[in-house]
C-alpha cells in the first residue's frame, strides 16, 4: 500500500467536492428563484388590486352625490393601503435578498401631517421647491 496519495485519488476527491458544491449551489439557486417568483406574483397582485380599485372609482356614479364621494374616498384609501404595503414588501425583499438599502423611506404614518417635501417623496432635509 502506498503511503501517499496518488494523482487519481486527488482528482477523485476534488471531483467529489466540486459535485457537492454544485449540488449546494443548485438548491440555493432554486430557493432564490422561488423567492423571486413569489415577489413577482406579489407585485402583480398589488398592481391588479390598484387597477381594480381605480376602475371601481372611475365607474362611480357622479350623480350619486355624497355616496359617489364616499366611494371615491374609500377606493383612494384602499389604493393608498395597497401602495404602502407594496412599498414595504419591496423594501423588505430588497434588504433580504439583494442587500439594498433605499436612500430614503417615505414614512407611512396615517393621520400624521408631513411636510410638503416628504409628501412629494423627497427626504426630510430637502426643500420641496428644489
Amino acid at each position: 500500500m502506498e503511503e501517499y496519495l496518488n494523482f487519481e485519488t486527488i482528482v477523485g476527491i476534488i471531483t467529489i467536492i466540486s459535485v457537492l458544491i454544485n449540488i449546494i449551489q443548485y438548491y440555493r439557486r432554486q430557493q432564490e428563484y422561488r423567492s423571486l417568483r413569489a415577489h413577482v406574483q406579489e407585485g402583480f397582485n398589488s398592481h391588479f388590486l390598484v387597477a381594480r380599485a381605480c376602475t371601481r372609482a372611475r365607474d362611480a356614479d357622479p350623480a350619486g352625490g355624497s355616496q359617489a364621494t364616499s366611494t371615491l374616498l374609500r377606493e383612494l384609501d384602499y389604493i393608498r393601503g395597497i401602495s404602502d404595503t407594496a412599498r414595504s414588501s419591496l423594501i423588505a425583499f430588497s434588504r433580504e435578498h439583494l442587500g439594498f438599502l433605499p436612500k430614503f423611506e417615505h414614512p407611512a404614518e396615517p393621520g400624521k401631517e408631513q411636510p410638503k417635501n416628504v409628501i412629494y417623496g423627497q427626504p426630510p432635509d430637502k426643500n420641496a421647491e428644489e
